[in-house]
């Protein structure tokens, strides 16, 4: 499904910590309208939890991503990278177009 790439799983653990963010909370990957392609994708930090969620445990972190997007999130590397202008970024094989920046993408 999601592979997050260890630098990746190193940037979001220490993020957590900064934050001071307690175990009860999630790395959600969403899957948002906008961006220069139509989809982009947001990273953020969620206490929450739906029945329209789906938990994958990558080592020390659990990413929380909506059932929805599964199929636009198969087999997608997320990475980081200080040296990339947002740090974070996406390597989607399904995409058939993606932005400069790496942020947005499309599947038409």
């Amino acid at each position: 499904m999601l592979y997050i790439s260890p630098q990746a799983q190193e940037k979001l653990i220490e993020e957590k910590k900064k934050n001071q963010l307690t175990s009860e909370y999630y790395v959600r990957i969403d899957l948002e309208e906008g961006g220069c392609e139509g989809m982009k994708y947001a990273i953020k930090f969620d206490k929450t939890k739906t029945e329209n969620d789906t938990i994958i445990q990558e080592e020390a972190i659990n990413v929380v991503i909506n059932k929805k997007n599964i199929p636009y999130l198969q087999n997608v590397r997320l990475n980081y990278s200080p040296q990339h202008e947002r740090g974070f970024f996406f390597d989607n094989p399904n995409a058939k177009n993606t932005c400069g920046c790496g942020q947005s993408f499309s599947v038409d």
